[in-house]
């Protein structure tokens, strides 16, 4: 079994050269990652980072241009790790290419 996060908790990770997870805080506590055991990434709706134009972020909230909320977002750009820590617990985290946050998406029983 496994618990999967509907909202993806926020984490700090440690990385190495390539941005790989070495540690991560958890519930107060550092978790050492002792292996890789996946790695994958998902890149859905990349076609949206390229229609907008510098020209309509620029002239958010200008008179008869697209407000914000209009504007289209960048779809999802993700690397995923499955790890497993030094105490011996499996996980999915992700690592978001677009802002290089860190989240944890699922623990295994």
């Amino acid at each position: 079994m496994s618990k999967l996060f509907h909202e993806a908790i926020t984490l700090e990770v440690k990385e190495d050269i390539q941005h790989r997870p070495i540690a991560f805080l958890y519930k107060g506590g550092k978790e050492g990652v002792e292996e890789i055991c996946e790695q994958w990434r998902v890149s859905q709706e990349w076609w949206k980072r390229a229609t907008n134009t510098p020209q309509d972020l620029q002239s958010c909230g200008d008179p008869g241009s697209p407000a914000k909320s209009e504007i289209r977002q960048g779809g999802i750009d993700r690397e995923y790790f499955r790890v497993r820590t030094v105490r011996g617990i499996v996980c999915e985290m992700y690592r978001d290419l677009l802002t290089s946050a860190w989240y944890l998406q699922r623990i295994y029983d």
